[in-house]
């Protein structure tokens, strides 16, 4: 009886240790031996939380205090990522490959199947630019070339992240800050950008007023209402 008692007051115990904490499960298959990384991915830093070595059937299971307002977070295999958002105690499940982490399945979000939608169009965008980057040549026909497909490729981009940039705050978040190779996709200062970005700044103070991800994001829809303000000003020659 008293195994039993101890046994009770364990499981009770542990429950209550995570019940305001969210929960990142799943598996890695074709990966034993190696060290899976849970990080948070915040404004200027990318911290750590935890890390298991993964054994033969792949299994994890990491727990993090629940925050205030939505926050990022990634899981880090090698050189490889997996990026999702969380803001409740809910509890989500990645299933992949050591050999193809980044190729994965997401259960218990709607809203990180759109991450990874996002995620997925980045790495398409980032294939066809460094294609083009290789794509070396000085003649005009190799430089006009390489711009319509460059042009054709942030289109294509835009088009599948536009719909869920005006739909999903948290994956709309996502998508306008991702980069390649260094450099943003949606820049604060094209027109066209920044309705998108200004977009995202709307939700966040509706949905999440008071955060530090909202207020960088005031401030960067202030910044490009500035920059288009200046460029309506009439020079000396127009007045």
């Amino acid at each position: 009886m008293k195994k039993y008692l101890y046994l009770l007051i364990v499981i009770v115990t542990f429950s209550a240790c995570h019940r305001n904490d969210f929960t990142v499960t799943g598996n890695v298959s074709d990966a034993e031996g190696k060290t899976l990384y849970f990080e948070a991915t915040q404004i200027d830093k990318i911290v750590t939380l935890d890390s298991i070595k993964l054994k033969s059937d792949g299994k994890f299971t990491f727990y993090a205090p629940k925050t205030e307002f939505p926050e990022f977070y990634r899981l880090r295999l090698d050189s490889s990522y997996i990026h999702f958002a969380i803001d409740s105690t809910e509890t989500v499940a990645f299933h992949t490959s050591g050999k193809s982490f980044t190729d994965y399945s997401v259960e218990g979000s709607e809203e990180n199947k759109q991450i990874q939608e996002v995620s997925k169009a980045g790495s398409l965008l980032k294939n066809e630019v460094d294609k083009i980057l290789s794509n070396t040549g000085t003649s005009d026909s190799i430089r006009i070339a390489n711009a319509k497909r460059l042009l054709n490729a942030l289109d294509q981009y835009k088009k599948t992240t536009l719909p869920i940039i005006y739909g999903n705050p948290k994956a709309a978040y996502f998508a306008i800050f991702q980069q390649v190779n260094g450099n943003i996709i949606f820049d604060p200062f094209d027109k066209e950008d920044s309705k998108a970005i200004r977009a995202v700044a709307n939700a966040y103070d509706v949905y999440y007023k008071g955060s530090h991800r909202a207020k960088q994001l005031y401030n960067m829809a202030i910044a490009s209402l500035q920059a288009e303000r200046q460029l309506k000003q009439p020079t000396l020659l127009e007045q």
